[in-house]
């Protein structure tokens, strides 16, 4: 069985429909990329502002103090739709004294977080039970401002780690977005 009429040259074979699909380009896009950009690295910023003023008291002398009380306070708060929901802070009350004179505290940090689940609270006041002897850090200009904990600086690592990965990321599409594609 011969097949010379079927010739298989490539000078024989037609050409393969070119199918380039155009990219549309969406400048709305572009910017909201880079919107998304400048918050995320904003919000980044904000956490180096915030993670220097929660180790601020790392510096501050320290006296030893005495818990006298420890509770969990309760808040209710309303959601924007007017709905309620409860907060709860660790509140450990203290006493020091610095240079012969008495003092009260109740921070356990310069920021103190309101917890959403009450468990949570009462864990924090764990180590602090009534009668426990605590150093207390203070301010040497302001006495009176005192706290339990030496830097709290988980709130700011999150917002220097998220705001970081969405600006960079956002950053990285809004400058991918200005390619053009390959022919």
């Amino acid at each position: 069985m011969s097949h010379s009429n079927l010739d298989s040259s490539p000078a024989n074979i037609p050409p393969a429909k070119e199918t380039h699909h155009k990219r549309q380009e969406n400048p709305f896009l572009r910017y909201l990329y880079l919107l998304i950009a400048l918050g995320g690295l904003t919000y980044a910023g904000l956490g180096f502002v915030s993670l220097s003023e929660a180790t601020q008291n790392e510096r501050w002398p320290t006296v030893e103090g005495q818990i006298v009380t420890n509770e969990v306070q309760e808040y209710e708060r309303k959601r924007s739709d007017g709905s309620t929901f409860k907060t709860y802070k660790a509140v450990a009350g203290y006493r020091y004294e610095i240079n012969g004179k008495f003092y009260l505290g109740a921070n356990l940090s310069l920021h103190p977080a309101e917890r959403t689940l009450k468990g949570v609270a009462l864990t924090e006041l764990e180590p602090y039970q009534i009668g426990t002897k605590i150093k207390v850090y203070y301010n040497p200009n302001d006495p009176d401002q005192a706290v339990l904990r030496s830097s709290d600086t988980v709130g700011a690592y999150q917002a220097i780690s998220a705001g970081l990965c969405i600006g960079l990321v956002c950053l990285a599409l809004f400058f991918i977005s200005f390619r053009r594609p390959q022919k």
